[in-house]
């Protein structure tokens, strides 16, 4: 039986003071031309993530012979497609400074969207005995602990960058974070001379 899915949960309560700091920034306080970043858009991951599992529940119920044509492909196109979330332009967001709070406001949403999804596509009735749905979920729920360290990270370098823009209280990060930052190569936030993301719409 496929145990209990807590990565979500056990994130999101454990920084719930990293969440608290960020929602008190006053980023209303910045200028309006400001420098513009670029970053994850957890809007457009998670809700890419839940209609991937459902499109795929979907075929398994509706579409068996579709479903045993991709058979062991399924979870191997998976992890590819996961994977490239944190590299593919397409799931990364550019806004300016006073825009980024709203994004980790975005991540919170997305991840009860998603733990409903799981706890739902979870239950012993719906499994019944699917294990490749069950390596799906899993493959969720591991992504999410990816997801959720990069939007940790986010939520640092967002509290330092926020302090240099308002002349607010010192909030010092790590010499390795901070080289994360200034590395344009990683899923981090980081600055941008050019937008080169979608837009600053969310989806």
């Amino acid at each position: 039986m496929l145990k209990r899915l807590t990565s979500i949960k056990s994130f999101v309560t454990s920084k719930l003071n990293l969440f608290e700091k960020v929602a008190s920034t006053e980023s209303h306080k910045i200028s309006v031309n400001t420098q513009q970043y670029i970053m994850l858009n957890y809007k457009k991951i998670f809700k890419t993530i839940i209609e991937y599992v459902e499109g795929y529940q979907d075929i398994y119920d509706n579409e068996p012979d579709k479903a045993k044509f991709y058979g062991d492909k399924v979870i191997g196109t998976t992890k590819k497609y996961f994977d490239s979330m944190f590299t593919d332009k397409s799931f990364k967001v550019s806004l300016d400074l006073r825009k980024v709070q709203s994004v980790f406001t975005d991540f919170l949403e997305g991840s009860k969207l998603l733990q409903n999804k799981l706890d739902m596509l979870s239950r012993p009735d719906i499994i019944n005995g699917n294990r490749q749905l069950e390596q799906i979920l899993i493959m969720c729920d591991n992504q999410y602990k990816k997801i959720s360290k990069v939007c940790k990270d986010d939520m640092n370098i967002y509290l330092y960058l926020m302090t240099k823009a308002t002349d607010g209280p010192t909030v010092d990060i790590s010499t390795e974070l901070l080289k994360t930052h200034k590395d344009s190569s990683t899923p981090v936030i980081h600055t941008c001379s050019v937008a080169k993301a979608s837009s600053t719409n969310h989806i």
